[in-house]
């Protein structure tokens, strides 16, 4: 049977938030207590209003997920857990002498239901904004500043600009379960005292980050700030992985999607030049940074500027050369390599390479033209991977040739 202090809990929590039936067990049971989520994340006290605590999270002892409620006795901490559908919540009693503690669980569970109504919508709010975002960025790039702005209500600071962090595991067998890792990396970040929200799908790990008042603007700094090479490191040794990271630069919730494309940019370049293993901000590459900040109408009339009727759709080009041209840039023109590649004789590779020239009317023998050529295949390899949506007329599945790159 529900007690009247229950019921009035749960209607003062549903008014008034979380501070209403912390105020109320602080009083009963004449002791601070701290309220956090699954993670540790702390939500009472908060930061601008406790002298106690001085970081955001605690660690929730493994025990403590199996039972009800744990007492530390040489800690003298009382840790009491409610379940919330799949998730938890923890009451937290520092300092609690030992006598105290069944009078202490009692008061407690008369708050249960209330810290539980309370962190059931947190945790389908966060499902829910976590569910969006998925949809959004992942399966169509072409995304409204108003979609992004409803969603921001949701859990995303209108206010703050933010950037978003793209880990892709090498391989995908790597490791079953890859939520875990998406854990271990908000719990990196908030150490940074960085309040980010975490996205697992499929074989990529996506983090958004406010960028706070106070943090370095300067992209290298804040990279070196968060420790985006240690926590690299420190992943891949806890999960035994192998990763990469791209990351895009800042943004109004907005145009949130604006970083996510960069940094699947920042991830496809380097691995279209056979890198693994890597970091790589967006606005550390070069002319592709140029490029990919432009318009995907631009990106594309860029391509087809070089590549003419190799990517038209209406190209009188068969669909080898496109392929031929690729694997002859990655080899520094080495004749017999690209047609080793190919599986080709070097007859029916001058054949191919002499209808490129007079589709794209073009002297190969100027080094400046086998740059620009070069530059161009790999921005229409990551435009086809970045904007699936605008262009798909050349499907082919891209090959490691790291081994051979020449030039």
């Amino acid at each position: 049977m529900i007690s009247k202090d229950a019921y009035m809990l749960v209607d003062g929590v549903l008014d008034n938030g979380l501070s209403f039936v912390a105020s109320y067990l602080e009083n009963k049971i004449n002791n601070p207590i701290i309220i956090t989520d699954d993670h540790g994340q702390i939500y009472h006290p908060t930061i601008s209003h406790s002298k106690q605590i001085d970081k955001r999270s605690i660690q929730i002892p493994t025990i403590v997920f199996r039972k009800e409620h744990y007492y530390d006795s040489k800690n003298a901490t009382l840790y009491y857990c409610i379940r919330c559908n799949k998730s938890y919540a923890f009451i937290i009693v520092e300092n609690l002498p030992e006598q105290l503690l069944c009078q202490t669980i009692a008061v407690i569970k008369e708050a249960k239901l209330a810290v539980k109504c309370y962190f059931t919508k947190i945790y389908e709010c966060k499902h829910d904004l976590k569910e969006k975002l998925t949809n959004l960025l992942f399966f169509n790039s072409d995304i409204s500043s108003q979609d992004l702005l409803v969603i921001g209500d949701g859990g995303l600071d209108k206010n703050k600009l933010h950037l978003v962090l793209l880990q892709e595991f090498e391989q995908y067998e790597q490791l079953s379960d890859k939520q875990p890792v998406c854990s271990y990396a908000i719990e990196c970040l908030r150490k940074r005292k960085m309040e980010c929200v975490g996205i697992q799908w499929n074989n990529y790990v996506l983090v958004i980050l406010p960028i706070e008042k106070g943090l370095p603007q300067i992209w290298r700094e804040l990279l070196g700030y968060l420790d985006i090479a240690g926590y690299k490191d420190s992943v891949e040794k806890k999960f035994d992985i192998v990763t990469s990271l791209g990351i895009g630069r800042s943004y109004p919730v907005a145009e949130l999607n604006s970083s996510f494309n960069e940094a699947r940019v920042a991830l496809t370049i380097p691995r279209l030049m056979g890198k693994k293993s890597f970091i790589q901000h967006f606005s550390d590459m070069g002319i592709y940074s140029f490029v990919f900040s432009q318009s995907p109408e631009n990106i594309k009339a860029y391509c087809q500027k070089y590549l003419g009727q190799l990517i038209g759709e209406n190209g009188d080009a068969d669909s080898t050369l496109l392929p031929t041209l690729r694997t002859l840039l990655d080899t520094g023109f080495s004749m017999k390599t690209t047609a080793e590649i190919l599986h080709i004789h070097v007859n029916t590779l001058y054949y191919r390479i002499n209808k490129i020239k007079q589709l794209l009317n073009i002297d190969f023998s100027r080094m400046d033209n086998q740059v620009e050529l070069y530059i161009a295949i790999k921005v229409w390899d990551a435009f086809n991977d970045v904007f699936p949506y605008i262009v798909a007329t050349e499907t082919y599945k891209t090959e490691d040739y790291s081994s051979n790159l020449y030039w």
